[in-house]
């Protein structure tokens, strides 16, 4: 995630803070065979799906992991989730509706950035209170924006977790299971996604150099 958020630290890296944080469970397999050829790892993993069960395995673990690290090292605006990261994302963002007991949360976030989110119903991702799974499929309050591709090879899983309520922008972008370099309108959407967090948070207008959508296409 950190090698494919690159293109974006040097666009938006002058007005935008990105800070990256492994999944606490070490894992050998990954799910792109580029990744695998590309690094040497390791790698890692936010939870275990056992697939007879539904359960969400290391899951609270990673709850927890990712709370104690926005409470030391936050406050942060939003919350940006990649592929299997998305649930801990869309967690966060849902923390004051679930019944489950959950760990203190100081900083909640304002908007969520949901990239190839994988979301299945039939996942056990919050206990005890597995109703609270279905919240995650329900309007946010916070702003979001949703990331897909056409080539996604699990596109209808991906698609599970866009929710078309309330206030979100999505980009279908023409490529795979990835975070994509953007140009032209989805490039657009994204600048004005980020204009309109940043004018909520701040109470500002942020003005980004027309310069960008031509390093987009460098």
């Amino acid at each position: 995630m950190e090698h494919q958020l690159k293109y974006f630290k040097y666009v938006f890296g002058s007005l935008i803070d990105f800070e990256i944080i492994n999944p606490p469970h070490e894992c050998k397999y990954v799910f792109d065979s580029t990744v695998q050829r590309m690094f040497k790892g390791p790698f890692y993993s936010w939870y275990f799906i056992n697939e007879e069960t539904k359960e969400c395995n290391g899951i609270s673990d990673s709850i927890k992991y990712v709370i104690d690290h926005v409470n030391k090292a936050g406050p942060y605006d939003g919350v940006l989730g990649f592929s299997q990261g998305s649930v801990i994302a869309w967690i966060l963002l849902k923390w004051s509706e679930f019944k489950s007991e959950m760990p203190e949360l100081k900083f909640t976030p304002k908007f969520g950035i949901i990239v190839s989110g994988i979301l299945n119903p039939e996942m056990r991702y919050i206990e005890p209170y597995t109703k609270d799974t279905f919240k995650l499929f329900l309007e946010y309050t916070q702003p979001m924006l949703y990331m897909y591709g056409s080539w996604d090879p699990i596109r209808k899983m991906v698609e599970n977790g866009i929710v078309e309520e309330g206030d979100y922008t999505i980009i279908h972008h023409k490529y795979g299971h990835n975070i994509p370099r953007l140009i032209g309108a989805d490039l657009q959407k994204f600048v004005d996604f980020i204009k309109k967090v940043a004018f909520e948070s701040l109470g500002e207008e942020i003005k980004f150099d027309e310069e960008i959508f031509d390093e987009s296409i460098k």
